[in-house]
């Protein structure tokens, strides 16, 4: 990411998903994890079936002139992957294109 992009800090993550829910971060990579319990980093869920406010993560992307990639790590399912990697994209893409 180029050194003059804003950067959706932690901050206004955890505002964005309110205080109760405690959201799993990888500071260098700022990857944000779905999931179906805030307590339990286990429980990744695809894209927008979890308890993360996804479509106000991208917002604030909006908001805060973001200029880097989002993109998809899918770490679950290892066994038959595709189609939730699909629905995770399909869901990410569809919330871009209504922002655009």
């Amino acid at each position: 990411m180029p050194a003059s992009s804003p950067s959706l800090s932690r901050r206004s993550l955890l505002h964005l998903a309110g205080a109760a829910v405690a959201l799993p971060l990888v500071p260098a990579a700022r990857a944000v994890k779905d999931l179906a319990d805030g307590t339990n980093r286990d429980s990744q869920v695809e894209v927008g079936r979890g308890i993360l406010p996804i479509v106000g993560v991208f917002k604030e992307l909006v908001r805060t002139k973001f200029q880097g990639h989002v993109s998809l790590e899918y770490e679950i399912k290892a066994d038959d992957p595709v189609p939730g990697m699909l629905e995770s994209l399909s869901y990410m893409r569809g919330i871009a294109a209504a922002l655009a």
